[in-house]
């Protein structure tokens, strides 16, 4: 998960996905795009299996690539029957915008909020501080560190690439060492602002993605990028999950981005989970993900 190829694939498949605490998990043997974004977690049917998983792969050797060595997973004991009346739930509602189609989530999720409140949950109005800035931060970053990965063997097999991954990296020749060091600046900035909102509340949420998964044939990456909220916490390397919401109007699954402060996992799986107990999207077979049945 640079950008977001854990948590986007999970919802539009409607499964659970987290990405963990940038350097949490090891990314030894993982062939890199962007060496200081490249985040490694699971997937799974559901929060509770997601953490079993991520206990598992946490803290196993010192980081090959990252900032930070990687560190092992605190304990995450799902229980039944609990509630959430100890945790500050951060919702960025500008980030929740319906567009009016079939494919919009925002719905979905804004019911999914309801539910974390009824479970008890105190529910807070909130802004993602420096959000545009810090999104693009992934968005011209990667393609510079993937430019570094790659650049040679870009020159030398340049057939061998696809179209739109030439476009991405190559584009990166026009990015200066000048800009990277912002770049890298504005990442720092924003990791510092969210530790001063990560005083107020736990967790902060929003929809994974603004649109559905698109037919190949209509695929625009400028539109995905423009949806997808899940980049922002690449650059600022703090854990996020998604979990699915229900399938909308068009029949497609849809997901619920659950962010957390730096490496805590724990209580972002844990609303997760609490979230599950009180849905029952995150059972949807793949044979029933089909338009006009029943969420």
């Amino acid at each position: 998960d640079t950008g977001g190829s854990i948590r986007l694939p999970a919802a539009w498949c409607g499964v659970t996905g987290l990405k963990p605490t940038f350097g949490r998990v090891s990314t030894r043997g993982v062939m890199p795009l962007a060496p200081s974004y490249d985040t490694v977690g699971p997937m799974a049917r559901d929060a509770r299996d997601c953490a079993l998983l991520f206990s598992a792969i946490a803290g196993n050797g010192l980081e090959a690539r990252s900032m930070a060595p990687a560190r092992h997973a605190d304990a995450f004991e799902p229980t039944d029957g609990g509630d959430l009346s100890d945790v500050r739930i951060g919702v960025d509602t500008d980030l929740f915008a319906g567009d009016g189609t079939d494919n919009n989530p925002a719905g979905l999720c804004l019911a999914a909020v309801e539910v974390l409140g009824e479970a008890g949950a105190e529910i807070r109005q909130v802004s993602l501080p420096y959000y545009t800035e810090t999104r693009i931060a992934t968005e011209k970053g990667v393609p510079v560190e993937a430019l570094g990965c790659y650049g040679s063997l870009l020159q030398s097999r340049w057939e061998e690439f696809g179209a739109s991954t030439r476009m991405a990296i190559g584009s990166a020749v026009l990015t200066t060492a000048a800009d990277y060091i912002e770049i890298q600046r504005v990442r720092q900035i924003g990791r510092r602002a969210l530790d001063r909102l990560f005083s107020t509340v736990d967790v902060v949420v929003t929809p994974t993605c603004s649109i559905t998964a698109t037919p190949v044939d209509d695929l625009a990456w400028s539109a995905v990028l423009e949806a997808m909220h899940t980049a922002y916490w690449n650059a600022v390397g703090c854990p996020a999950v998604s979990v699915p919401v229900g399938l909308t109007p068009s029949g497609l699954p849809a997901g619920l981005q659950i962010a957390g402060g730096y490496l805590n996992e724990s209580t972002l799986l844990r609303v997760a989970h609490e979230y599950q107990q009180r849905t029952a999207h995150h059972l949807l077979a793949p044979h029933s993900l089909k338009p006009g049945d029943p969420t």
